[in-house]
């Protein structure tokens, strides 16, 4: 029998190895190139998406703690013959500032040199300003340290301060207040701005990107003409990079509007906070009649102090749901300071409506909760304010009653729901 043998593998006709191989590095090296930009670009914009959020977060906080403080000066003013109140408000301001400069210096030490590096220094120049309002404060507040109540020489300082208050607050401490308010509003929206245009920046890297894998694509499809067994496969693939491709884009889009959002959430609760309710009201005060009830959870602080803070936060966070569970469709709810809770009714349906629920709302305030299997049961302070368009209030002075309110039933022991006059 005659054998036959081939030294080697015959080939169809036409058909170059060489060419195969050639295509295939080309592949490997695009596949490269496609990695190391995809990498690149995730690698800058994910630290600066961290530090553009975290920035927005503090600060927003700083914002907050120096509102409050504006607040307590207005009530010092509003009840300038009142020592308890001076004395109680003094020491809400020097938290508040204690609590500002601590988020100052978490803000201080945030890398935004990717985001707007202008930023810092406009922060600087506000603090400057703060820091003046501050010490201005501290000037008066010393007035009341270690207040006597039977000592002559206090209540001639008293006295004094009675006197002298008004003016001294329109001449001294107004215009700093004004200023240094102006000065960080400014930063927070410089913040925005930048973090704003930041993403922009961003969504247009991966547009950029999109655009680098999509000339590759067409390169590959070109090519693929020549790999006649695997033309289906490989297109099917192609096609899949750039659905991935578009919803990496709509992934950035979404972070983006996740960042603003942060501004005006309270991140422990989930509510809409105090700045978010003085813009969302602002739209309603000239128009519409609404009712605005606030809450306060009088002994937190206590709770706090005697479980850490981790634990009141807990606390906070299993009240919160509870409240979105069973009022949200009724209120909008904020979380608009550490220890309170305002709701806002979403349509006005006549006062007897919100007579039979507001007590529901302080009852399930004062409820106990559940935390590490300890029952907590809190003290419950309240206000309503039912608010007429026709008395063309402005938002501070909406608050200023509102929270002139919340002191007045805190100086009745709390659980109490007192009306606000709409005088």
């Amino acid at each position: 029998m005659k054998k036959i043998f081939h030294s080697k593998k015959e080939e169809p006709e036409g058909f170059n190895p060489r060419v195969y191989r050639v295509i295939g590095s080309f592949f490997a090296i695009l596949s490269l190139i496609n990695l190391a930009v995809v990498i690149f670009a995730f690698n800058r914009s994910g630290y600066g998406l961290y530090y553009a959020e975290n920035a927005v977060t503090h600060i927003a906080k700083i914002e907050q703690h120096l509102q409050n403080s504006n607040e307590s000066v207005l009530n010092i003013v509003v009840h300038k013959n009142n020592v308890k109140i001076i004395e109680e408000e003094t020491i809400n301001i020097h938290k508040e500032f204690a609590l500002l400069n601590e988020e100052a210096q978490i803000f201080r030490g945030i890398n935004l040199s990717n985001v707007d590096d202008t930023i810092n220094n406009d922060f600087e120049s506000a603090m400057i300003k703060v820091n003046a309002y501050h010490e201005a404060l501290l000037t008066y507040s010393e007035m009341f340290h270690d207040y006597d109540e039977t000592s002559a020489a206090d209540k001639e300082k008293l006295a004094y301060f009675m006197n002298i208050i008004e003016t001294k607050y329109e001449t001294e401490i107004e215009p700093l207040k004004a200023e240094a308010t102006a000065a960080m509003s400014s930063v927070v929206e410089h913040q925005n701005e930048s973090t704003y245009t930041f993403f922009v920046k961003i969504a247009q890297e991966f547009l950029f990107v999109i655009g680098f894998m999509l000339l590759t694509m067409s390169v590959g499809l070109n090519t693929i003409r020549y790999m006649k067994n695997n033309a289906r496969k490989d297109a099917a693939e192609i096609q899949q990079k750039k659905k991935d491709a578009i919803e990496t884009a709509q992934e950035a889009s979404q972070l983006r509007r996740k960042a603003v959002a942060i501004a005006y959430t309270n991140v422990l609760t989930g509510f809409k906070n105090r700045y978010a309710m003085e813009e969302d009201i602002k739209k309603r005060l000239q128009t519409e009649d609404f009712t605005v009830s606030v809450f306060t959870l009088d002994n937190l602080n206590e709770l706090n102090e005697d479980y850490g803070r981790n634990f009141g936060d807990m606390y906070l966070a299993k009240i919160a749901d509870v409240l979105r569970e069973k009022y949200s469709e009724m209120f909008d709810i904020y979380h608009t300071n550490i220890d309170e809770f305002s709701f806002v009714l979403k349509k006005y349906n006549g006062q007897e409506e919100v007579d039979d629920i507001l007590p529901q709302i302080i009852e399930t305030l004062s409820a106990p909760v559940e935390v590490s299997k300890l029952q907590i049961k809190m003290a419950v302070s309240g206000c309503i304010y039912r608010y007429h368009a026709s008395e063309r209030l402005g938002i501070d002075s909406l608050f200023v009653k509102i929270d002139r309110a919340i002191k007045d039933a805190k100086a009745r022991n709390g659980h109490r729901i007192l009306e606000v006059s709409n005088m």
